[in-house]
């Protein structure tokens, strides 16, 4: 009596439709994403060849303000640029969305000191704690 063996199942998987489907799927995904970024004043900071570090990096929310060479003033991340007129009030809104305190000043290396003298005071007087300079560290 003959026995006749079965034969064995095909193991060969077609991965090409699978590879397919992914590339679509990335592809749409990154058409559908939605691509915020934090958009940066241009101010060209002043340098400096010391270079500090920092003993614990922060990650408390700050208010971020800008001078510009123009000496206006912007608080990022908002593009609207303001006059020394206003700037009470400006950091009168955003001390109060502070938690921490928190004051960073980028200004521009042709501002002039009165504009940052006048951020320095009206920063005392809304009672940020804390106020940090921005600066390039030039690379040897």
């Amino acid at each position: 009596m003959k026995i006749e063996r079965q034969r064995a199942i095909s193991a060969n998987l077609d991965l090409t439709p699978l590879i397919d489907i992914v590339f679509q799927l990335i592809i749409f995904l990154l058409v559908a994403s939605n691509f915020t970024q934090v958009k940066e004043a241009l101010v060209e900071l002043p340098k400096s060849n010391k270079q500090e570090s920092i003993q614990k990096p922060v990650t408390t929310p700050v208010v971020t303000l800008v001078i510009h060479k123009d000496n206006q003033l912007q608080i990022l991340p908002n593009e609207q640029r303001f006059e020394l007129d206003v700037l009470e009030s400006q950091l009168q809104q955003s001390v109060q969305q502070s938690s921490e305190k928190r004051l960073e000043i980028r200004g521009d290396k042709e501002s002039n000191l009165a504009t940052f003298v006048k951020v320095m005071e009206a920063a005392n007087v809304h009672g940020f704690k804390s106020v940090g300079l921005f600066k390039m560290v030039e690379s040897k």
